[in-house]
Parts: C-alpha cells; sequence; structure tokens
C-alpha cells in the first residue's frame, strides 16, 4: 500500500517538529507574566504560524489513508454485519474479518495520530490567538500622557533636549574616533542624495505628468485614454521609488557610523513602508478625485474642490506614514515615552482633523453635484434622480471616525487612537479602490458593448454585476482585516457559510445558495433561447395565428421557469419532503391573504390553454373595448381605440360576459345604411352602391356584398349595402370609406340623398293654412 507507506515514512519527521512546537508554545503559554512587546508580539506571531503550518500539514497527512480506509470498510461492510450474540457464522468469514480489521488498524494508526496533532495544534493555535488578542488589547486600551496635561509636554521637551545633547555627545565622540575627514564625505553624499535627488525627480515627475495629462485630454478612442493613463501611474509610482531610494540610501550614509547593521534595515523598511502608504494615498486620491474620467471619480466636483481633496488625502496619508515610523522609533526604544505619547497625539488629532475636513468636502461637494443633476433635470422630474448616494454615509462614517480618534486622543488612549485613524484610512482606501475597480470595468464594458461586442450585450451586463459581488465580498474582508479580525475567524465564519445553518431538519449554506442563484439563472437563459428559437423559427412553420403562437411561447416560458426552480432545488441537495409541512402550513396562510392573485393566476392559465381570447382579439369587457396586446399569467393588456392601456385582472374574463368580436375567425359583415329621393332611380342606385363595394380593396368578393332595400320611410327610400372584410378590426375604417365614395358617386350621378320633411296644419278659428316643408 503506497499510500500507507509514505504517510508513515512522512509522519515520523512531522511528528518530531510537531512535538518541538507545542512543547515551545505550551511552555510559553504556562508563562502567566506576559507583557506587551514588540519582541513577543513577533515571537507568539512566530509561534502561531509555526502551528498553523504544522495543523495543515496533520489534516493533508490524515487524509492521505482515507482512500484506503474507506476500500478496507468497503469490504468489511461487504462481508454483512457481525452475528448476534448466540449466533454463528462460517469460519471463513470471520477470519476474513479478522485480516481486514487488523489491516484496518494499521491504516488508520498514521491517520489517528495525525488527527489528534492536527486536534492539538488547533487547540494552541487557538490559545495563542486569545493570547495575542489579550496582549493587543491591553495595549491598545492602556491609558497613556494626554496633550492637555502640560506635564507631558515639559517631559517631552525635556527628554528632546537630553537627546539632543547625547547625541551630540556620540557625534562628538565618533568625530575624535574616526576623524572628521571620515565623517564629512557621508555627510555631503547624504545631504545631496536627500535634497537635489527628490527635487530633480520631482521636476522631471510633473513635466512627464503634464505632457500625458495633455495626450488624455487630446485623445480620442477610450483604449488610448485607458493606455495614457496606465503610463501616467506607472510612470509616477517609478519616479517615486527611486525618490525613495534615494532618500533612504541618503539615511543610510548620513546614520551607518551611528547605528547598526540591522537597525538601519529595519528603518529602511519602515521608512519604504510609509513611502508606500503615502503612494498609495497619492494614487487613490489621484484616481478617484481628480481622474481625466468622470465616471470614475468619487464624486463629482469642480477642478478646485478635487484638488483640495487631493492634498487632504495626501497629507493624511503622510502622516499614517510618519505614525508607522514613529513606531519603529518606539519599537528600537529611540526616543522616550513622553515623546512618542506626544508625537502620537499630535499625529492622530492632525489626522483626525484631516478626515473631518474630508468628510466635509465629500458632503458638500455630493450636495453641489445633486443640486446641480436637479436644475439640469426636465421641468418635472425633480425627485426622480434613484442614483444610490453611498457619499453621504460615507461622510457620516468618516466624521464619527475622527471624532472618535480625536477624543480618544484627548483621552489620553493614545494607542486606541492610532488603530482608529489607521484603520479609517486603510477603510476609505479598500472602499475607493473597490469603487474605482467596479467602475472601471464597468466602463470598459460600456465602451466594447456599444462597439465590437454589441452582440453579446445581455451577457456582458452580467459581468459588472459578479464583479461587484466579488469586490463587496474582497472589501469586506480587507476591512475585516483591517479592523483586527484574525484570518482564523474570517476562515471560521466562511466554513460556517460553506457548511450551512441547521433550521430544523434543514441545512442551507452559502454554497447552496450560490448553486441555486446560478443553475436558476442557466434555466433561465435557456427557457428564454428556447421562446426566441421557438418564436423565430419553430412555430411560424405551422402556420398558427399569432395568438397561438403567443400562448405557446407564453406558456413554455412558464413551464420552463418552474423546471428550472425544482433543478436548482435539486442540485442543491435539500430535501423537498421536509419543507412538504411548511409549504403546507404557507399555503392555508397565501390561500386566504393571496386568494385574489391564486384566483387570477388560475383564470390566466385557462386563458392561455383554453384561448377564448388571444393576442390581437378585440373584445369588449364590461365598459372597456380594445384590441388584446398581452395574456400574462394574472393579467391581460387591452389597448383602446384611443391608443390608452387598460390592465385587466384574468378573472373578469373567466367569472363575466365577454364579447369576442374576433373568436370566429371568420369574415365580418359591415351594414352602410342609405337614404335616397323618391325621384331616385333605385336599380341605378342598387347597382352604384355594389360597384363602389367591389371597388373597395378591404371589401371580400366571396361572400358577395349585396344590397337589401330596408323601407319607404317618411322622407327617403332607405336600403342597406352589406359587404364583409376579413378582419374584423378593419370594419370600422372600411365602413367610413364606403360612405365617403357614396356621398362622392352621389353627387356627381346627381342623386340627392334628402332632408327629413314633414307637414305641418295649422287651425285656428274658422281659418285653415296649409304649408308643405
Amino acid at each position: 500500500m503506497p499510500k500507507l507507506a509514505l504517510a508513515q515514512a512522512a509522519s515520523t519527521p512531522f511528528l518530531e517538529r510537531f512535538a518541538k512546537d507545542a512543547a515551545e508554545a505550551q511552555s510559553v503559554l504556562t508563562n502567566g507574566t506576559l507583557t506587551h512587546s514588540y519582541e513577543m508580539m513577533r515571537q507568539l506571531e512566530a509561534l502561531r504560524a509555526s502551528l498553523a503550518a504544522d495543523r495543515n500539514t496533520a489534516l493533508s497527512l490524515a487524509d492521505g489513508a482515507t482512500i484506503e480506509q474507506r476500500i478496507l470498510e468497503a469490504q468489511i461492510a461487504s462481508l454483512g454485519p457481525v452475528p448476534a450474540e448466540g449466533k454463528s457464522e462460517p469460519g471463513a468469514v470471520t477470519k476474513q474479518r479478522e485480516i481486514l480489521d487488523d489491516r484496518l488498524g494499521k491504516v488508520m494508526a498514521p491517520t489517528l495520530r495525525m488527527r489528534e496533532a492536527q486536534a492539538q495544534a488547533g487547540a494552541l493555535v487557538a490559545e495563542l490567538d486569545a493570547r495575542i488578542a489579550a496582549l493587543n488589547h491591553e495595549h491598545t486600551m492602556r491609558r497613556s500622557g494626554t496633550p492637555v496635561d502640560p506635564a507631558l509636554w515639559i517631559g517631552s521637551f525635556r527628554d528632546i533636549g537630553h537627546g539632543l545633547a547625547a547625541s551630540a555627545k556620540v557625534i562628538g565622540a565618533t568625530a575624535r574616533t574616526k576623524g572628521i575627514s571620515s565623517l564629512l564625505p557621508p555627510l555631503v553624499v547624504a545631504m545631496l542624495l536627500a535634497v537635489l535627488g527628490p527635487v530633480l525627480i520631482f521636476r522631471l515627475w510633473r513635466g512627464i505628468g503634464t505632457r500625458i495629462r495633455r495626450a488624455i485630454g487630446e485623445a480620442n478612442g477610450l483604449a488610448s485614454k485607458l493606455g495614457m493613463n496606465l503610463a501616467l501611474d506607472l510612470s509616477s509610482a517609478a519616479l517615486f521609488g527611486i525618490m525613495t531610494v534615494l532618500i533612504e540610501l541618503a539615511i543610510v550614509a548620513l546614520a551607518s557610523p551611528f547605528l547598526d547593521l540591522q537597525s538601519l534595515l529595519r528603518f529602511c523598511i519602515a521608512l519604504a513602508f510609509a513611502a508606500v502608504i503615502l503612494a498609495i494615498a497619492h494614487w487613490i486620491g489621484s484616481s478617484v478625485l481628480t481622474s481625466p474620467f468622470e465616471e470614475l471619480r468619487l464624486v463629482s466636483t469642480s477642478q478646485v474642490t478635487a484638488r483640495r481633496m487631493l492634498g487632504t488625502v495626501r497629507y493624511a496619508g503622510a502622516i499614517l506614514g510618519a505614525t508607522v515610523i514613529l513606531s519603529w522609533f518606539e519599537e528600537m526604544t529611540l526616543v522616550t515615552k513622553p515623546i512618542t505619547d506626544l508625537l502620537t497625539a499630535l499625529l492622530t488629532i492632525m489626522g483626525g482633523i484631516l478626515i473631518w475636513h474630508l468628510a466635509n468636502l465629500i458632503h458638500i461637494a455630493q450636495k453641489k453635484g445633486a443640486d446641480e443633476r436637479q436644475l439640469a433635470a426636465p421641468l418635472g422630474s425633480v425627485g426622480q434622480d434613484v442614483a444610490f448616494d453611498f457619499s453621504t454615509p460615507l461622510s457620516r462614517a468618516l466624521k464619527l471616525l475622527s471624532l472618535a480618534t480625536v477624543l480618544t486622543a484627548l483621552a489620553g488612549y493614545l494607542m486606541l487612537a492610532r488603530d482608529i485613524f489607521g484603520s479609517a484610512l486603510a477603510s476609505l482606501a479598500v472602499i475607493a479602490i473597490a469603487i474605482y475597480l467596479h467602475r472601471s470595468i464597468r466602463m470598459i464594458l460600456a465602451a466594447l458593448v456599444a462597439g465590437p461586442l454589441y452582440a453579446y450585450r445581455k451577457v456582458l451586463h452580467f459581468i459588472p454585476l459578479l464583479t461587484g459581488l466579488l469586490l463587496l465580498a474582497g472589501s469586506l474582508i480587507a476591512i475585516a482585516l483591517i479592523w483586527g479580525y484574525r484570518w482564523q475567524q474570517i476562515n471560521d465564519a466562511i466554513t460556517l457559510m460553506r457548511t450551512g445553518v441547521t433550521f430544523g431538519d434543514i441545512r442551507v449554506s452559502a454554497g447552496d445558495a450560490i448553486t441555486f442563484v446560478f443553475v436558476f439563472i442557466v434555466g433561465y437563459f435557456v427557457t428564454r433561447s428556447a421562446q426566441r428559437f421557438l418564436s423565430s423559427s419553430i412555430l411560424p412553420e405551422f402556420g398558427l395565428d399569432r395568438g397561438g403562437q403567443a400562448a405557446i411561447v407564453t406558456g413554455i416560458g412558464y413551464l420552463g421557469v418552474i423546471l428550472a426552480a425544482l433543478v436548482a432545488f435539486v442540485s442543491t441537495g435539500l430535501d423537498l419532503s421536509s419543507l412538504a409541512f411548511v409549504a403546507g402550513a404557507l399555503s392555508v396562510g397565501l390561500g386566504f391573504g393571496l386568494q385574489s392573485v391564486v384566483e387570477n393566476f388560475t383564470s390566466g392559465v385557462i386563458l392561455l390553454f383554453e384561448r377564448p381570447i388571444k393576442e390581437g382579439d378585440w373584445v369588449e369587457v364590461g365598459e372597456h373595448s380594445g384590441i388584446v396586446r398581452k395574456i400574462a399569467v394574472r393579467s391581460t393588456l387591452i389597448e383602446t381605440f384611443d391608443r390608452h392601456h387598460i390592465i385587466i385582472p384574468n378573472s373578469q374574463f373567466i367569472t363575466g360576459s365577454v364579447k369576442n368580436l374576433s373568436f370566429s375567425g371568420a369574415p365580418t359583415r359591415i351594414m352602410v345604411p342609405i337614404g335616397v329621393t323618391y325621384e331616385a332611380d333605385v336599380d341605378r342606385v342598387k347597382s352604384l352602391l355594389l360597384e363602389i363595394a367591389c371597388a373597395n380593396p378591404l371589401v371580400l368578393t366571396a361572400p358577395e356584398p349585396f344590397v337589401s332595400f330596408a323601407e319607404f320611410g317618411e322622407s327617403s327610400i332607405d336600403f342597406w349595402l352589406y359587404c364583409f372584410v376579413a378582419d374584423v378590426t378593419t370594419g370600422a375604417g372600411t365602413a367610413s370609406e364606403l360612405k365617403f365614395e357614396i356621398a362622392r358617386q352621389f353627387r356627381s350621378e346627381g342623386i340627392e340623398i334628402p332632408y327629413p320633411q314633414r307637414d305641418i296644419r295649422i287651425r285656428s278659428s274658422g281659418i285653415r293654412s296649409q304649408t308643405s316643408d
């Protein structure tokens, strides 16, 4: 068994190393006098990292023998259950069971040892996490000197004086020992590197930046603008890195006679880290606040306000970098505690004020932008801007953090104030970077969709949604780490989401939810694709009318959505039978609360399958009359002849009386009444009416039009012209055209359409008068 041999061979050196790490961890943890120091924290962190690696190694080695173990367990299970007491089994089976049990014990031995090591390492890591968290909390919540206390200022200035005097003595002693000539070259080199180098690089950076920005403004294509903007960022980063290296070389040349190599190396690392913070602050400010692309800016504001915000971000980044360098001085004990406390208090208070100023600028810019959008909006559209406003809550959160930083610094909790200030700036940087990346992806995709990838626009629109979710998850993890959560805690939360939460007999996890959403979306797209394919390629070949095609496509759509939901549920592995009781309980409540909705839904299904009405029919429901435009599962859309759209619940089509003028699909008869004078030639009138009807292209020749002699009226001889049209919706228009043509033909033929005639008799005393009108 090669896997078993491999596991046994790998377990021996691992167990020896793990025993050493575990013994050291237990020795440290049993010491109850642990106090916070940088050396102690580094030791605890290194020990924790080693034990975490041991835990992962033990887990992988424990899984190495699981295949053999499962095979042996399956072979033992194939032999059947162990006979009960008083029962027996064949001797061959018993012997084979003993052989397999012995082999299973050998296979499981290294696995059990690895699992024990894994459990022990996990317990030690948890204890180290708790001890590290307790020491950090104690150090953070320790109350130091407050800047409002004059004693802190007096002690700091006294220590500064003593430090300058001691430094002067060290420099003098070094000069006497090594000679002035040996110290002068490093001093000159340091001055040249620290002064001339940054000045030249800054002038070069301004020149390159001005040219690239001018080229960005003159460029037309999005790709060229993005490329130039990337070139600007890379050139700025390269020049800033060169300037940082020059400054570090100057410091090394200046301090090498007085500091050892290890201290210089650690100071250079701290200085490089502070420079990276300043570079990130500059990049975030220039990219998010003063970007050449309007779509990428955090807030839309004027150039003056944007530059003020950029300057504030730079100053805040410089202060955060200064706190990093100050922490190095504190770690190396190069300055006294009063000086450290005073500088920490001043830096955090200035940082808190800068954060407050930045929050004010963001709020003012957002408010001004909202007012400008309202003024530019059309009349009557005020208040319709529903864009998500994240600037207001962001500015409020920054103000709260600013107040917390200043107040805690004034109260003397300097480490807590420094942590709040640093965490606030780091969180703001994470949020700004996430927004910048998401908007960049949206802008690039918008350009691609409008250009070569227009055919894939519906699919590409989901990419910003997915990237937004990923950026949101990554930002939340990063912010949690910034505010003191450990990877183990985050990993435990992710594991809980992955394994799920149990509700009774149902276990729901984040993976199940993602699987359900993914499978349902795939099923939905397959359904929509099938609907489009049927409506464009298959159904027209069967000669179905438009209403029949719409009914089939709609029914397939509902069926596809239901099947997609069922397949999604099955894909998650959920036991649907456990949901039966819940579904039954919900159905009772929903039956009463959603009675009308269920009634309309059932009526919609009946309309789709029985098809008493279909799309394109002319129907009359109650006082409404119009053309059916869409039959949905809950309601039907009717377009009146006034171009008004009326939404009618489907239940009215089932329970009420509906007049469907297009139901039969047969030709529709229209009737046109005509009256002529008694002096007109009735035969000529009949033939002229038939000629007019047959000349109209919308009048059918079969059945043929005919003229009926209606009656002898009071003032005219009345006729009825009967003719047929193919579509009932064209009947009113055809009748109007026929009447226009009849009026023209009768006028040209001299056939008179009479006015009503009345005989009026007036009786008075013995006098009779008769008039005829």
